[in-house]
């Protein structure tokens, strides 16, 4: 795969971390972008079945139109490249037209990966990104008829279908294109529910904790986390985190002394979450991994190396000055 170099910069457009991939703001005019975009549009169109990689999964040029290169009538084009935060790979590119006073996102994202979550996250991270330090009064994204599943999340999400004109039309597998706009004062008033999740470190007779990577078909797969899982309707957290260590690990912590030792408290895109974490060290049966793709015992000293849920990570500071 071909790198794109990338430039970290302070003021609004820089880094972002969301929930399971880093945005990676790309200092690039256009020659330097369609390069790299061109490079991971033709690894990804190869069938990695096969031993030489002639025999192409879709024709480049059909994949490519699923893709608006920058728009020439944009004041100003700012690309970002999408990079999985569990290994670092770039999976997809984003530009952003920036007009009088709406801005046009474009997502890309290879063909393995859009049936997950990224392309959702990437539009509300953009979109909160342009809301809160740009002016402008509209998102807009445009997609291809036939994409099912970005036009029902973009709906969720509060995106209205908008009748496109003769200039702004944009023709993707030989069909004009969709366009979802997305306004300022919906985005501002628009409610975010509070998620309460619980999770438990359990501890080791070596001071070692427990932690799970997360499975490939959950939000955030691949990344590391504390066991433990959603409240259920009438639950306390201790009853929750109980419950969740059982179905996730087969043990039993019924009889631990279980309080609360930290939380956390972190603003998603669509949510904000409030997590307490539970220290155990005492537990009955073998600790069995019934959920997660694997689990690890890992020194505290060595939780930064596993990449973790932006959530998860105001908590290890506390962890490893307290183990």
């Amino acid at each position: 795969m071909q790198k794109i170099e990338t430039s970290h910069q302070t003021g609004s457009w820089s880094d972002r971390q969301l929930m399971s991939m880093n945005l990676k703001f790309n200092q690039l005019n256009r020659l330097k972008f369609e390069p790299g975009f061109n490079a991971l549009l033709k690894e990804n169109s190869m069938d990695s079945d096969s031993k030489n990689k002639t025999k192409s999964k879709l024709p480049t040029n059909e994949l490519s139109t699923n893709f608006s290169l920058p728009n020439t009538d944009a004041r100003e084009n700012i690309f970002f490249s999408i990079e999985q935060l569990r290994d670092k790979k770039i999976i997809g590119y984003i530009v952003i037209g920036k007009f009088e006073d709406y801005f046009q996102v474009d997502c890309w994202i290879i063909p393995e990966r859009q049936k997950s979550s990224y392309f959702g996250e990437s539009i509300l991270r953009i979109s909160r990104l342009i809301f809160e330090e740009h002016l402008a009064e509209s998102v807009v994204v445009h997609i291809e008829h036939t994409n099912a599943r970005a036009e029902k999340f973009l709906k969720e999400a509060g995106f209205k279908l908008k009748n496109v004109t003769s200039s702004e039309k944009i023709i993707i597998h030989n069909k004009a294109a969709k366009l979802y706009s997305l306004c300022r004062n919906f985005w501002e008033h628009r409610e975010k529910p509070i998620l309460f999740v619980v999770a438990g470190a359990l501890i080791d007779s070596d001071s070692r904790v427990l932690i799970g990577k997360r499975p490939e078909k959950k939000p955030m797969a691949g990344l590391w986390e504390f066991p433990g899982g959603k409240l259920q309707k009438g639950e306390s957290p201790e009853t929750a985190l109980i419950r969740e260590l059982k179905e996730e690990l087969g043990v039993d912590i019924s009889e631990s002394c279980l309080a609360p030792f930290t939380f956390t408290s972190h603003l998603y895109d669509n949510f904000h979450l409030i997590m307490p974490l539970y220290l155990c060290r005492v537990w009955k049966g073998r600790v069995i991994n019934r959920e997660h793709i694997e689990i690890k015992w890992v020194q505290p000293n060595r939780l930064r190396e596993y990449p973790m849920p932006p959530a998860d990570l105001p908590l290890l500071p506390m962890l490893q000055e307290f183990l």
